[in-house]
């Protein structure tokens, strides 16, 4: 080995310096928005592979002719580009933060394991039998590739889970029927000749290079084919299930596995679920307005301190209105969406046993009470990490998030378009989930809505205040809007958890900062004729302790119901509330509320 440094140590330099700079060079182009943090752990990550790809053309340069690497480069190109590409080009106006280091380390591992593994065949088993393996390989991890390319050239961009999806719910008869009358028999005669002629130039490719190589077997080629099954058996599979394409079938195969078990048990609780109306009823059809609202801290809302900078000014003008009731000791269950609002949108909570799948939802509450139902999202629709509360929206009778458009611009303020899509003459509850304050905080609010700072340079502090003065500005619109329009009649807005701006997120060490959030209720004029006892006890509650997980008990408490899942000593609507700050827990109940020194 040292011997073989020694000899080739130029042709190594050089040969590290050029992949390194195409691999990493082509990862930094084709992302966006990325902080120097993930930037800096690529750099390090890119060396290895680039030495390993150098190393391996050092070894074979002398024993194989330039046109054994032909189709090896062919396969890796692919893999680097495509999906980065296709990505870029779909998402870079639209999506502030994204790369996609998985796709160009899968091609850099193939190209060395193909190699690799093509010179250990031809030792053991000769040009013919390695021409057909080898071609085999190249074409299966082509396919991909290629039909990520016709994806892009048919609908104009890159190819998504909503089109993995679709693939894996059809049936043949839905199959034949897309590809006959939405390809069309032209367009699939094409794409079969581009298979059938990769194969032949795979192949033709192939079997002109390997049958002019005449290795020799040694020792060393032992050890040639342990290393190229390592490189194949570990970087492969791993590069895959990372790579774009493999991300969004991983997690479309998962929400897919998650969504009927839901269903099934879903079903069974629905068929559990009793709920009793209250004898009065509001005698005119309204709307309700459920807003969850992303990482917002109450210690940093002008409406709830006193903060440096006036970051909700029209919540801060509510708080002398008696139809809006500020709550000051609202925490997060967790630090975290998912298991913070799993909890906040069932009967799942941190005193309690149950398991989200067997839990009734708000919106089973909410039909049950008669009103007609509706998630409007600007979050991801689907995705691993946020498959329960997709799959609690999507039980609603009308569910739609604005990511369904790939070239809408992501600000919580296109949900108030959807607004317009609801019948004012029936009972609505309406459920708005925001982005928020999600990090990054620059890409949450339109550049028209810069308060504090400049645009164009990055200050996390002002950048957080800005995006809260923009959520203000999407509240204020919300509650104008359906106060006009759709006899409002209940808003009530709460985060999932909240962040620290100048702080980085630790999975396990959670704040008491970071789990102070925002809650307000209004309630209107006619609602509070018809519950004035609710009305009072809410009212009341101002300065109660309450956990977001209490959120479902709150939801039945102020549509006044009874049933045999709600538990009234959980509802803050309700005179039967039992928690107080020495009782109640955050952080999954690991931590109790009296150790906030800061409350």
């Amino acid at each position: 080995m040292i011997n073989f440094i020694k000899k080739n140590w130029l042709c190594l330099l050089v040969g590290f310096v050029i992949a390194y700079a195409c691999t990493y060079g082509f990862y930094v182009l084709t992302s966006q928005g990325l902080t120097q943090r993930p930037l800096m752990l690529q750099m390090r990550r890119f060396m290895p592979i680039a030495f390993l790809m150098t190393f391996t053309y050092a070894f074979l340069r002398e024993k194989v002719h330039l046109g054994y690497w032909f189709t090896f480069t062919l396969v890796a190109v692919a893999w680097i580009t495509v999906y980065p590409v296709c990505y870029h080009v779909t998402y870079a106006s639209t999506v502030p933060s994204f790369g996609w280091h998985f796709d160009i380390l899968l091609g850099a591992m193939s190209w060395v394991g193909l190699a690799l593994l093509a010179y250990s065949l031809l030792i053991f088993l000769g040009a013919r039998i390695t021409t057909i393996l080898i071609t085999v390989i190249e074409f299966l991890l082509l396919i991909i590739p290629l039909e990520e390319i016709f994806y892009f050239w048919i609908y104009k961009s890159c190819i998504s889970q909503a089109a993995i999806m679709a693939v894996m719910q059809t049936n043949y008869l839905e199959a034949k029927e897309y590809l006959t009358g939405v390809i069309g028999y032209p367009m699939l005669l094409c794409t079969s000749f581009i298979y059938i002629a990769l194969a032949c130039i795979l192949y033709k490719c192939n079997v002109n290079c390997f049958s002019t190589i005449k290795p020799v077997a040694s020792k060393k080629a032992v050890a040639l084919v342990m290393c190229a099954l390592c490189v194949l058996g570990y970087g492969l599979p791993h590069g895959l299930r990372g790579s774009g394409f493999g991300d969004i079938v991983y997690d479309a195969y998962y929400y897919f596995k998650d969504l009927a078990e839901f269903k099934t048990r879903h079903a069974n609780t629905l068929a559990d679920l009793k709920v009793t109306l209250s004898a009065k009823r509001m005698a005119k059809p309204h709307t309700i307005v459920f807003v969850i609202g992303e990482s917002a801290s109450r210690h940093f809302m002008s409406a709830f301190y006193e903060t440096e900078r006036d970051t909700t000014p029209w919540l801060r003008s509510q708080k002398n209105n008696p139809d809006f009731t500020l709550f000051n000791h609202a925490y997060a269950s967790w630090g975290q969406t998912v298991p913070a609002l799993e909890r906040a949108l069932t009967e799942k909570n941190q005193y309690n046993e149950k398991e989200f799948k067997d839990s009734a939802t708000i919106i089973d509450i909410a039909k049950a009470a008669g009103y007609k139902t509706y998630w409007f999202s600007n979050q991801t629709d689907i995705d691993d990490a946020d498959t329960p509360i997709t799959l609690v929206g999507r039980t609603a009778d009308v569910a739609k998030w604005t990511n369904a458009d790939a070239k809408a611009i992501k600000y919580d303020g296109s949900l108030l378009a959807y607004l317009q899509e609801i019948d004012p003459q029936k009972n609505n509850f309406v459920v708005l989930h925001l982005m928020g304050s999600h990090a990054e905080f620059k890409y949450r609010y339109p550049k028209e809505f810069t308060q504090w700072g400049d645009y164009a340079k990055s200050n996390l502090i002002l950048e957080h205040s800005n995006s809260l003065y923009y959520t203000d500005w999407v509240l204020k619109k919300t509650y104008e809007y359906a106060n006009n329009n759709l006899n409002l009649q209940a808003m009530i807005y709460f985060s999932d958890h909240g962040c620290l701006p100048d702080h980085k997120r630790h999975p396990d060490e959670t704040g008491f900062k970071h789990l102070s959030v925002p809650f307000f209720c209004y309630l209107g004029d006619e609602y509070q004729r018809t519950y004035p006892e609710i009305a009072k006890i809410i009212k009341k509650h101002e300065q109660s302790y309450f956990t977001n997980d209490l959120m479902y008990d709150f939801i039945c408490g102020l549509l006044n119901v009874k049933s045999n899942r709600y538990d009234e000593a959980n509802s803050i609507a309700s005179d039967k509330y039992k928690w107080n700050r020495q009782t109640l827990r955050t952080a999954l109940g690991k931590k109790k509320l009296t150790e906030d020194v800061n409350p």
